[in-house]
């Protein structure tokens, strides 16, 4: 295979929001349940803020989500369970004016015959122009940024959700926590960090870091472990799957001896 180009994007464009200043996608993904050979006509939309964007163009490619959160992409169907070669985007490339919105069309079609399980692809939308007038500032700037909407195509069928907690380890005032996706499905974590008094009262709670664990990836998680404690002498970590009945995952750190 020919060398692929990739790009390494922040974690957070995964899922876009909208920018103080940019490109801008919504919404951040599309998800679909979809039966072997079924169709399915989907839709995204770009917007400009204090930007004008010269021409924008959008592609269907692969990504992975590495062992550090990083987000890599992919020439289309790279990764075995890729739906990349399922879509066809309609709209062709577009000049964006500041606060103007741009309506992407594309299909999915998925094969008629086609395993159950998950499968994903990305929409990468980015400017190709070069130079993006910014009115505010009344000056030219180049603007590096591109949004991918992750598709993620759930096949009926036999499905095999599972993941496992391979790893706790502590390092540099983080505990990092390792996940694997060990079934057919890719899956959504969510979870709550808890320090907790010596007598086992939470001092604090707070969210923990959103993990999406695709088909055969490992995923890391830093928790930062509190500079000051408040006094609690252990730091709890608890996550849970959405939208499948799977054991939680638990882990813990001590902070100061009781």
């Amino acid at each position: 295979m020919r060398e692929m180009r990739r790009w390494i994007l922040s974690f957070l464009a995964l899922f876009p929001m909208a920018l103080a200043g940019g490109l801008g996608v919504t919404p951040p993904y599309i998800e679909l349940s979809l039966a072997p050979g079924e169709v399915a006509e989907k839709s995204i939309v770009a917007f400009a803020v204090d930007a004008n964007f010269d021409q924008v163009e959008t592609r269907v490619v692969d990504f992975a989500v590495a062992k550090n959160g990083a987000v890599v992409v992919l020439t289309p169907g790279e990764l075995p369970h890729s739906a990349a070669r399922w879509i066809e985007i309609k709209t062709p490339p577009f000049a964006l004016a500041n606060q103007q919105r741009a309506t992407i069309e594309f299909a999915v079609r998925v094969p008629p015959q086609i395993e159950g399980g998950s499968y994903t692809a990305g929409i990468l939308v980015e400017p190709t122009s070069g130079p993006v007038s910014a009115p505010e500032e009344g000056k030219r700037v180049v603007i590096q940024g591109r949004m991918l909407v992750p598709v993620l195509v759930k096949i009926p069928g036999t499905l095999h959700p599972g993941y496992r907690l391979v790893e706790t380890r502590r390092e540099e005032g983080r505990l990092v926590l390792v996940f694997q996706n060990t079934g057919n499905v890719y899956l959504s974590l969510d979870g709550r960090v808890r320090l907790l008094s010596p007598e086992g009262e939470a001092v604090e709670e707070l969210k923990a870091p959103h993990v999406f664990l695709d088909r055969g990836s490992t995923v890391e998680v830093a928790i930062p472990l509190p500079r000051d404690p408040k006094g609690a002498v252990l730091l709890t970590v608890e996550y849970w799957v959405n939208g499948y009945n799977l054991p939680r995952a638990y882990a813990e750190e001590v902070l100061a001896e009781p």
